[in-house]
């Protein structure tokens, strides 16, 4: 895997950039890696909730938002995850990809912003041209 921001940001891009798409991204991603991480920290609570914020039913609630980020793949941008090309790399980048489209919102390295979204219009250019040859596999143009 390249550590070349641009070339990760674009092969992230080209599967999220539908603003309704980006917008929920922006929304589950954070929640995602916040469940996932502490999870993973096997720990207690450190600040006990009152019942009724607590959340009664976690793992229903955890599949649900997966549904709606599958769902909003195949409705909003057409195209099978990205975590189907490279799971590794899909897992990794989507919380960096949210953490840049954050920064881009408040004006972050405009040109930077501007190349990626030049080449992610490419690479949806090459993606929707080899979906009409029926030359794409696993949403990915070959």
């Amino acid at each position: 895997m390249s550590l070349d921001l641009e070339k990760q940001l674009c092969f992230y891009g080209a599967y999220h950039h539908n603003p309704v798409n980006i917008a929920i991204h922006m929304t589950c991603v954070p929640l995602i890696l916040a469940a996932s991480l502490l999870l993973a920290t096997n720990s207690p609570t450190f600040i006990p909730l009152p019942s009724w914020l607590s959340i009664p039913n976690l793992p229903l609630n955890a599949g649900t938002i997966g549904a709606i980020g599958l769902l909003d793949m195949e409705c909003f941008e057409g195209r099978a995850p990205a975590l189907l090309d490279n799971l590794i790399q899909a897992l990794v980048l989507a919380p960096f990809f949210v953490f840049m489209e954050f920064l881009f919102k408040f004006g972050y390295r405009p040109e930077l912003q501007k190349r990626v979204n030049e080449a992610v219009g490419k690479e949806i250019k090459k993606f929707k041209t080899g979906k009409t040859n029926g030359t794409v596999k696993n949403g990915k143009a070959n």
